[in-house]
């Protein structure tokens, strides 16, 4: 068998590397650095039980969800540390303090991002924060499957298609809880790296990309020092990176034929930013330190969330609200000239000119922009002495 799926829809997830009896599927970097399923064709046995597990070919069953609460942790400290009101952490504390385990994706030496097992309320740190980027789940397949063998709880945080991989690859089981997050794409590790260039990133103890609610980019050197690189409340396009993502510029391909994008969920519970909360129906509580939309899609996603609410506010709102604030419940992400164009020159060329040039008409219309704003407030202040 030549692939596992259309090579523009795999999502890396690695459900195929791990299912496969004769271990002759390697996930391996395409030239964006994209993780992609490379299968060795002479080991090939042709049993097509990578084709079966793989999401692009057989997502599971969706859920409509049946409730929407907006939330956040009591602990005013875990929702200040967090990126989204600190939801996941509430349910990851409670999985754990009942003997379970929660999988979830961290930061590892040299910007490694990969899902990890955490069993103990300590390293729970290690998953707080969004990452904008791919993280590999290659090594949680059979640590998943031998937790629940030992009728263990197991918590599992990632975006709808690792949910998707976990899912097909372990089948129905009472004990695996699956959270899917409101995702918008992400770009490879590679490009990740292509910021840090001039870092040396034995040095890089964890990153953050955002923080108190602002989107900026912070990383944490060994000796504990925090280096800011950008902050988008003051400055847009001053790191590429970061408006490369939130352009979806630089996000995978197989983003822009995303399965699950819609109302319609995978996970147990759905969890993301309850972005224009109050626009329709007002909404009397302050949401500036983080506010979690949190979409109970299956019973027994509404039985764990239950077990929380003691240690978090949460408040019942109607499902619209949060889809029609977020583009990710809604649609898929049409591929843009601004991406097709990028793909073609990185890595032909450097990644910040790859994007500057890819971009360069959303950069010339925020310059324009700005150059304008500027001109009139500075036209108002000479008017009024």
């Amino acid at each position: 068998m030549k692939q596992v799926c259309d090579i523009n829809k795999c999502t890396g997830c690695s459900a195929c590397m791990q299912v496969c009896p004769k271990k002759c599927i390697k996930m391996l970097p395409n030239k964006q650095g994209h993780i992609i399923s490379v299968i060795d064709e002479q080991q090939c046995i042709n049993c097509e039980r990578c084709v079966k597990t793989c999401p692009a070919n057989y997502p599971p069953a969706f859920n409509y969800p049946k409730q929407c609460y907006a939330a956040w942790a009591k602990n005013e400290d875990v929702r200040m540390s967090c990126a989204s009101g600190g939801i996941s952490t509430v349910l990851s504390e409670y999985i754990i303090n009942n003997g379970g385990i929660v999988y979830g994706c961290a930061i590892l030496k040299e910007l490694e991002f990969k899902h990890i097992r955490v069993d103990n309320i300590k390293d729970l740190e290690l998953l707080k924060g969004s990452k904008y980027v791919y993280s590999n789940c290659e090594d949680v397949y059979k640590n998943i499957k031998q937790d629940l063998s030992e009728n263990k709880k197991v918590l599992f945080i990632g975006t709808p298609c690792q949910n998707t991989g976990i899912l097909n690859y372990i089948g129905k089981n009472e004990n695996l809880y699956t959270i899917d997050l409101i995702c918008h794409g992400f770009p490879s590790q590679q490009m990740l790296k292509e910021l840090f260039a001039q870092v040396d990133i034995k040095d890089i103890k964890s990153v953050k990309f955002r923080e108190n609610n602002v989107r900026k980019i912070i990383y944490e050197k060994q000796n504990g020092e925090n280096i800011t690189i950008c902050n988008l409340s003051k400055q847009r396009w001053q790191n590429y990176y970061y408006e490369g993502f939130l352009s979806k510029t630089i996000i995978r391909n197989s983003c822009f034929e995303c399965l699950f994008s819609k109302p319609k969920r995978i996970g147990d519970i759905t969890l993301g930013d309850f972005w224009g909360i109050g626009k329709k129906e007002k909404f009397e509580h302050s949401t500036k330190n983080g506010c979690c939309a949190c979409l109970i899609n299956t019973d027994k996603g509404q039985n764990l969330f239950n077990n929380i609410k003691d240690n978090i506010e949460c408040y019942e709102r109607n499902i619209n609200e949060a889809i029609e604030g977020n583009h990710s419940l809604r649609e898929i992400s049409k591929k843009n000239l601004n991406s097709i164009i990028f793909n073609f020159l990185y890595p032909k060329i450097n990644f910040n000119s790859a994007v500057f040039l890819s971009c360069f008409d959303k950069i010339l219309k925020y310059k324009i922009k700005k150059t304008v704003k500027t001109g009139i407030s500075l036209f108002q202040r000479n008017k009024t002495k």
